[in-house]
């Protein structure tokens, strides 16, 4: 699903205008990123998690160049984790899972 599908769906679902529903959809974009940059978890409940995640920097060799040593830099990225409940409710298969029980 596309952007603009989300946004259409969203705003039929709230029963508001398209423009509100990509106003709260932007401001749940931005809200999510700036929680992510200050290095907060965000919790989507019943789809899951994004974490983010410093790769720190550490000494490197360049592979054709065996003698020259050289800093790899500290590097920030985000995981997605999703919940169990999300998997299991997506899956199409889900009556031949194990159950946890």
């Amino acid at each position: 699903m596309k952007v603009a599908e989300f946004v259409d769906r969203l705003a039929e679902t709230l029963g508001v205008s398209r423009e509100k529903a990509q106003d709260a959809y932007r401001a749940v974009m931005q809200t999510t990123r700036e929680s992510l940059s200050r290095g907060e978890e965000v919790r989507l409940e019943g789809l899951g998690k994004l974490v983010s995640h410093l790769q720190t920097g550490k000494q490197g060799r360049p592979q054709l160049e065996s003698d020259l040593s050289q800093r790899v830099v500290e590097v920030t990225f985000t995981q997605f984790r999703s919940s169990r409940a999300a998997l299991v409710d997506a899956c199409p298969f889900r009556e031949e899972l194990p159950d946890d029980g």
